[in-house]
């Protein structure tokens, strides 16, 4: 039996297709968390160079640049057998579990004596490359299909659904998949080759609304997303999901040396801050999403950013003890929750339904082109300062940004969206 949403389902039948989609994104957040924590410990293998595996990680944000952008404006134009979005599902997802598995037994399959050699470090450099392209089909297809499949009011507790369910991925990477890594490497890449092939069963089972309306045909170039920045109501949104990234990318980049090495914090206290911030997200998260739903993307975004401005303030210039730093971890929880749940409403609400992969694309090219700026900039400036503070001061300004923007959002209406009458 398959598993479909449309435009009118009731609130019953729309728990199904929120429950499946967020299976089918936990996939790819899996391979995200496998990044942060396992490539560079599979990298170390082949080269202790930090410089080369810094580039090599690097190459990932090349693959947001291009490879997400043209998945989106694809499925634009694209209806076929397996989909409109879903086509590159089903490419995607067996493509990125063959490579986490190559990835995950290079050192296994390579002598360690040779694994300095170019070969060796081509081969890993060569199955990133590919890991990260194949990641990415999925990820250019995943967004615009939560706005082909839910209406602007529901879109929030969609986006709400998923964020739990990646809580619950996160809690199996954290405290089971990582901690076998201690007895062989290779189970966390197994393990999340598992999860991939439960996101793509569920995504073999998910069938579109095939009354959607396809794009006229137009011809990709790579610059292509930064082009359309020219329209004014697209070049707000990707202003404000550019500061939204921002904020969240370097805000964070420097946070756990500055608790242990200037506040003289432990790891315990940190780990139990982290804690603490995922029971604050589990609280708020479906709360939020359905204010989101009642009153738009707008005040959702407005408190997240008026939260990350304080909490950058405060953790610069107030944050002295255990206390503050459990007070600041609570505040800025809730802050990141709103920031994240409501990108995606913000993003497809102001689209139109057939520019819903072009819209997309452009600004996650923005939000990723503005990620890398500010994490080089935040490291270049904690380096000249020889404070990691400054990383809180960067995060508070680019969040002071996307306040301002935001202000400019207009409300929701259901003038402007019609399909939104009869709502449950």
């Amino acid at each position: 039996m398959s598993i479909t949403a449309t435009a009118h389902a009731s609130d019953r039948q729309l728990a199904r297709p929120m429950t499946v989609l967020a299976l089918i994104a936990a996939g790819s957040g899996a391979v995200d968390m496998l990044t942060g924590i396992m490539l560079p410990i599979t990298m170390r293998h082949f080269t202790d160079n930090a410089a080369l595996i810094g580039l090599m990680l690097a190459f990932n944000r090349l693959c947001g640049f291009l490879v997400q952008p043209y998945v989106a404006w694809r499925g634009d134009h694209t209806r076929s057998r397996f989909g409109r979005r879903r086509a590159a599902l089903l490419l995607g997802y067996p493509l990125t579990l063959l490579a986490v598995l190559v990835m995950g037994a290079l050192p296994h399959l390579i002598p360690v004596e040779a694994r300095s050699l170019l070969w060796a470090i081509t081969a890993v450099f060569v199955s990133n490359l590919v890991l990260q392209a194949a990641l990415d089909t999925t990820y250019g297809s995943l967004d615009p299909l939560y706005g082909d499949t839910f209406r602007p009011d529901r879109l929030g507790r969609a986006c709400a659904w998923r964020n739990y369910v990646g809580i619950g991925m996160s809690l199996l990477m954290l405290y089971v998949l990582v901690p076998l890594a201690d007895h062989h490497e290779f189970i966390p890449y197994a393990g999340v080759a598992a999860l991939l092939g439960v996101a793509w069963f569920f995504a073999w089972r998910f069938r579109e609304d095939p009354s959607l309306p396809l794009a006229p045909r137009t011809r990709f170039r790579p610059w292509s997303p930064f082009l359309g920045l020219r329209d004014p109501v697209l070049r707000r949104v990707a202003i404000i999901g550019a500061a939204g990234l921002g904020t969240l990318a370097v805000s964070g980049m420097f946070h756990s040396l500055y608790v242990t090495e200037k506040l003289g914090l432990t790891l315990t206290d940190f780990g139990r801050a982290s804690v603490i911030a995922m029971g604050v997200a589990v609280t708020v998260t479906y709360p939020f999403g359905r204010m989101i739903d009642r009153y738009g993307p707008r005040p959702a975004l407005l408190l997240g950013f008026a939260s990350a401005v304080l909490c950058g303030l405060a953790s610069a210039f107030l944050m002295r003890d255990r206390a503050g730093f459990y007070l600041i971890t609570v505040l800025g929880s809730a802050g990141n929750v709103l920031l994240i749940i409501s990108a995606s409403p913000m993003i497809f609400s102001s689209a139109k339904p057939e520019r819903r992969g072009e819209f997309f694309g452009s600004v996650q090219a923005t939000r990723a082109a503005t990620a890398t700026v500010v994490t080089l900039l935040g490291g270049k400036l904690a380096s000249l300062a020889g404070d990691y503070r400054t990383t809180y001061l960067l995060g508070a300004a680019i969040a002071l940004v996307g306040l301002c923007f935001s202000c400019r959002l207009p409300s929701f209406s259901r003038e402007a969206h019609p399909s939104l009458s009869g709502r449950a």
